[in-house]
């Protein structure tokens, strides 16, 4: 007898008592707008240090190069982090003839989105089971099948 206390216990934890409602929204679709954000770079002029007899080390002017980071348009904000570079200006013609090199450090970048401002609000609605009690000809909703599950499961117990 105990199982059909159990059988009643869990119809009525699961709702199976009275049909279960629950709301029913639609989902407006909408992207954010991202951007490429990027740490500042640091560039520097590179120069060899010619070899003996005349040992001399040179260095390019205490300006250093001008240097931007420049990204791709079109790339997807979910692959991966943005795909930018370093752009430096050209090494000047007296470091030039040394064999100078600009040398630029790698950007470190990341995506800064913003929510987009024209993104639809969802609809809901409140929608709920039928009862068990069917229309001429119409099927046992799920609750009433649950109730028919449990008693099989309980069934099988004994």
């Amino acid at each position: 007898m105990w199982i059909w206390s159990l059988l009643l216990l869990l119809s009525l934890a699961h709702g199976a008592c009275h049909p279960p409602c629950a709301w029913l929204c639609d989902e407006p679709n909408c992207t954010a707008h991202c951007t490429p954000s990027c740490a500042d770079t640091n560039c520097s002029y590179s120069c060899p240090t010619l070899s003996p007899p005349n040992p001399i080390s040179y260095e390019c002017p205490e300006l250093l190069p001008l240097c931007a980071v420049s990204c791709p348009p079109d790339q997807c904000e979910t692959d991966a982090c943005p795909a930018c570079e370093t752009l430096c200006n050209a090494v000047p013609s007296m470091c030039a003839a040394v064999n100078c090199t600009t040398q630029c450090q790698a950007p470190e970048c990341a995506w800064s989105c913003t929510l987009p401002n024209n993104c639809g609000v969802p609809h809901c609605h409140l929608a709920c089971e039928a009862p068990a009690c069917p229309a001429a000809g119409g099927q046992p909703t799920r609750a009433a099948s649950w109730v028919v599950v449990i008693g099989l499961i309980a069934l099988s117990l004994m």
